[in-house]
Parts: C-alpha cells; sequence; structure tokens
C-alpha cells in the first residue's frame, strides 16, 4: 500500500484517524489505512484528535466500527475500553455503541473479560454497564473461568452504593453470577446486601430502588422476605436499640430522676416541717405506725411526680420507634417485584400471614388478593377460602373477586362463592353474585 503520509486530500477535513499535520483522506483511502494498521496504531491516530463533545467521539468511533468484523480493530476497541485511553471510551454514549458492535464477538474471551470489568470501572454507568450484561446473558460463564472468578470477587469485596449514588453494575455482576444455580453467596454477604437495602429504604436514599434490584438478584428466602416487608410497609423507621447516648433514653432517665427528685423533695419538706413543729411545740417522737405512713406519703409524692413526667415520654417514644419510611415509589416496586414471582409458595405465604393482620387499602388488598388467586398451590387456596368466609368485609371481597376464575376447575371455590350469595352482607352478596356469573357458574344453590 502507498505510505499514507505521502498522499494528499481535501483541507479542511475533521478525520480523527489522521495525524494533525495532514490532511484529510478520502473515505476509501480511510478506511484501506485503518485495515492496514495495527490495533496500537489505531489507537495512537484517534488520541491525535481529543474530542471535547460526546459527538464528536460518536462520529469518530462510528467510523471506527465499521471495520469491527476485522481481529485487530477488535483489539484497539477492547483495548481503549479497559484502558480508558484515549478519551473517546470516556463518553457513555461511545462506549455502549462499542458494546453493541462486539455483541456478535461475545464468545470471544478477551469481550467477556470487557464486559466483567465494565462492572467495575463503569459501575454508575447503567447504560454501559446494561449493554455489557446483555452480552453476558446469552454465554455461559462456566466457560470463562477468569471472568467468572472475577465477578465473583467483585460482588464479594466491593460495596453497592458510592455513597448514596447507586452502582446499577454492581447490580448486574451479582444476578449475573447467581443466574448459575449452583453458585451462593455467603450468609455474611447476603446480611450486608439486607441491611444496605433496609437502610437506604428508610433513609429513602436515591439508590433504594437499586439496593431493591440487588435483593431481587440473591433470589434468596431472606432476601425476599425483606422485600415483601418493604412492599407491605412492615419496614418501621428506627429499630430499637438502647445506647448510652440515646437521647430518647437519656432523656427519659432525666425524667425518673426528676419525678423522683420532686417526690422526694416533697417528703423532705414534709419531714422537716413536722420535726420543727414539734420540736417548737414539745411533742414527744413519733410513734413506728407514724414513720411508716410518713414514708408511704413520701413514696406516693415520688411515684407520681416520676408518673406524671414519663408519661409523655413513654408515649412520644412509642411513636418514634412505630413509624414506618414515606417512601411509596420504592414499596410500590417492591410489591411489583413480589407479585411477579407469584407463583412461589414461600411468597405465598408470606403475603398470606401479612394480608390478615394488616391494614391495606382496597387497591393494594385486590392486587395481592388477585395475584394469589393465580396460584394451584393448595395451601394457598385454602387460605383464600378462609378468608371468603371470614369477618372482614374487605378481605371476604377480595378473596372472592381473586377466586372468581376457579369457579368451575374448583368445585370447593364455587361452593364457598355460593354461600356468599346468601350473605347478610350486601357488598359480600353483589360481590358473590358478580363473581360467579362472569364466570359461568350459577349462583343458585
Amino acid at each position: 500500500m502507498p505510505n499514507a503520509q505521502a498522499q494528499t486530500a481535501p483541507k479542511g477535513a475533521e478525520g480523527v484517524f489522521i495525524s494533525a499535520a495532514r490532511e484529510e483522506l478520502g473515505s476509501e483511502a480511510l478506511q484501506a489505512e485503518i485495515h492496514s494498521e495495527g490495533s496500537a496504531e489505531i489507537l495512537r491516530r484517534l488520541a491525535e484528535r481529543t474530542p471535547t463533545r460526546s459527538s464528536d467521539a460518536l462520529q469518530a468511533i462510528k467510523e471506527l466500527l465499521q471495520s469491527v468484523d476485522q481481529t485487530h480493530v477488535r483489539a484497539a476497541i477492547i483495548t481503549g475500553m479497559r484502558s480508558g485511553h484515549p478519551r473517546h471510551f470516556d463518553f457513555s454514549e461511545v462506549r455502549v455503541l462499542a458494546l453493541q458492535a462486539l455483541a456478535p464477538y461475545g464468545s470471544e474471551a478477551e469481550v467477556v473479560q470487557l464486559c466483567v470489568e465494565e462492572f467495575q470501572t463503569h459501575a454508575k454507568d447503567q447504560h454501559s454497564c446494561l449493554a455489557a450484561k446483555e452480552i453476558l446473558k446469552k454465554i455461559d460463564l462456566g466457560g470463562y473461568q477468569k471472568s467468572k472468578d472475577f465477578l465473583r470477587w467483585l460482588t464479594e469485596t466491593k460495596p453497592l452504593t458510592d455513597g448514596h449514588a447507586p452502582l446499577p453494575g454492581m447490580n448486574f455482576a451479582l444476578e449475573l453470577l447467581l443466574k448459575d444455580p449452583n453458585q451462593a453467596i455467603s450468609k455474611k454477604l447476603e446480611d450486608t446486601y439486607i441491611a444496605q437495602a433496609i437502610q437506604s429504604y428508610r433513609s429513602s436514599a436515591e439508590n433504594a430502588e437499586a439496593n431493591l434490584n440487588t435483593l431481587a438478584a440473591l433470589n434468596s428466602p431472606r432476601a425476599w422476605q425483606t422485600i415483601c416487608k418493604i412492599a407491605l410497609n412492615q419496614i418501621k423507621t428506627r429499630e430499637f436499640a438502647p445506647r448510652p447516648d440515646s437521647s430518647l433514653i437519656s432523656d427519659m432517665a432525666g425524667s425518673i430522676g426528676a419525678g423522683l427528685a420532686v417526690g422526694f423533695a416533697s417528703g423532705l419538706i414534709l419531714a422537716l416541717g413536722g420535726m420543727g413543729w414539734r420540736a417548737i411545740t414539745h411533742s414527744p417522737p413519733p410513734e413506728i405506725g407514724t414513720l411508716v405512713n410518713f414514708g408511704a406519703w413520701i413514696a406516693g409524692f415520688s411515684a407520681f411526680g416520676s408518673f406524671a413526667i414519663l408519661r409523655d415520654w413513654v408515649d412520644a417514644g412509642v411513636d418514634w420507634l412505630t413509624v414506618t419510611p414515606d417512601n411509596i415509589s420504592v414499596r410500590i416496586s417492591a410489591m411489583a417485584k413480589v407479585l411477579q414471582t407469584l407463583p412461589n409458595a414461600a411468597v405465598e405465604q408470606m403475603l398470606l400471614k401479612a394480608v390478615g393482620k394488616m391494614d391495606l387499602n382496597p387497591e393494594e388488598l385486590s392486587s395481592i388478593l388477585t395475584a394469589l388467586g393465580r396460584s394451584d398451590a393448595p395451601e394457598t387456596i385454602t387460605a383464600l377460602l378462609k378468608l371468603v368466609d371470614g369477618q372482614s368485609q374487605k378481605l371476604q371481597i377480595a378473596a372472592i373477586q381473586a377466586l372468581a376464575p376457579k369457579c368451575r376447575s374448583h368445585p370447593q371455590v364455587a361452593d364457598a362463592l355460593k354461600r356468599q350469595t346468601e350473605s347478610f352482607v350486601p357488598e359480600v352478596r353483589q360481590a358473590a353474585l358478580t363473581a360467579m356469573t362472569y364466570s359461568g357458574e350459577s349462583p343458585a344453590a
């Protein structure tokens, strides 16, 4: 091939693969030059024009990606992505485009390693990490032990968050690692992920959603139990853990002390007054019974003073400990994740225990029981039938609506709904009649 530097090109060109001291080559000559250079030369030529905008970087990379089928071009892209040099590869749009171009070559070990490293080096970039995840989803990581070991090390040693910022890359890494049913994380790490999810939910941190995704990726009974608690608003804002420096405890202790002081002072004043009166009047010393009565009065004053001051603090303490976080968006997301897992025997039992104890609004109750109604687990159907015959009108109506599609396939469901068509409660009776009518069953006994 002729020496590229000896060729002449039109002035005013901005080809990024051409030295700044040279003029741009035509498009065909440019492609020929790229094909003839090694990966190191490609990166050197890219670095000669530092982009200031993502659009400039994209234009340069698009030209390079047209030749991604060439081995040395792929090598240049992978090296640039892993090293972050030249600066073109700092832009998220460029990384996403490059990963998408590399997707057809996802079985190559170098591409696999690039993808797993993306979760670490660009963990905050959800778009590029998602592109890397899409490549890795299509391969069996068991055939790439080095990359698989890197993923495991990453999930066990790196935090899920950076301050209050979510790290989607870490969640994707964990999800991919646990895709293998033979993989499991340590209980210590599971405890850490659960604690982080609860803390971010309590504080309404912006990474609460990302931590929720991590729990779903864990796919363990304890993780789903935590998601259920968040969905059902069972996580309290505070967890009672007495500490010497707790303001509530110290204030309550102060109140008790103040009450005792008030009572003791009152009793002491009475005692001194009595002694002074006896000294003036030359009265005889008091009898034992009188001293006992006097002690009882002191104790009474002390108890009254303590109770009066402490009572308000007890009420405040109960409120302080039982308030729940006002994080509705995360609760809705958690509920959606929970319902998507159904049918799932363990999750179904958690939900069934909760619905009978919690004061859920009609929409929440309906969505939960409707999802449960899709289950064919005998335990779940039996539990729903108990709700149909229960005392809560709200639960009865929701359970009837949830079980309506099973009228024809489950005789015990049809029998239970027929009984409710004669209910004395009009709303329950109407719900049962409607359910049986639309299911094709006759409400008549």
